[in-house]
């Protein structure tokens, strides 16, 4: 198992020292048996996309997991504290995702993500007011492009949210910062 993590995460093997060793052992034994039973079980095939969702949500979370427990092996255990917190608010949204209505509650985790984005732009836009005026013409135009882009995701959403079988949350109208 370790020679195995340690390979994926180009680690050196003998260089981890035991306690790590028997941190990833019981962190990859999990996730390499997950990955293992999805061809068998038919869901690695499905043809619900929320299926594949939460596999890449769970992989996603691997991948914090991974490079929190690389850390602790190279010695940077502080830097591993931070992603240790990143690793718990994963893996409670991933729990929250899987269980009850897990169609609805993607597409309010992606409407959350893009109203924070819209957010963003308002907060960037009203910052520019004290810039010079070419910086303000600058990030003018990357502000329109972000604010097209996330109209162009909430478009999908919703049309995704209705492939699915449910719909978007937040029927509110929101006015993209031009």
């Amino acid at each position: 198992m370790v020679e195995i993590f340690s390979r994926c995460n180009h680690l050196d093997n003998k260089a981890i020292p035991e306690k790590v060793r028997s941190v990833i052992a019981y962190t990859a034994a999990p996730m390499y048996r997950f990955i293992e039973s999805l061809e068998p079980s038919g869901v690695s095939s499905s043809p619900d996309p929320i299926d594949g969702l939460l596999i890449n949500q769970a992989n996603r979370l691997f991948n914090v997991v991974s490079g929190m427990i690389s850390l602790l092996a190279l010695g940077h255990a502080r830097q591993a504290e931070i992603l240790s917190r990143t690793t718990m608010e994963s893996a409670l949204t991933l729990t929250y995702l899987a269980h009850g209505d897990t169609a609805k509650k993607f597409i309010q985790f992606f409407e959350s993500y893009l109203a924070q984005e819209r957010e963003q732009n308002r907060k960037w836009q009203k910052d520019l007011a004290t810039y010079p005026e070419l910086w303000q013409r600058d990030h003018g135009e990357r502000i329109k492009n972000k604010s097209e882009h996330i109209d162009a995701m909430k478009s999908w959403l919703e049309l995704f949210a209705s492939e699915v079988g449910t719909q978007s949350w937040s029927r509110k109208t929101e006015q993209p910062v031009k």
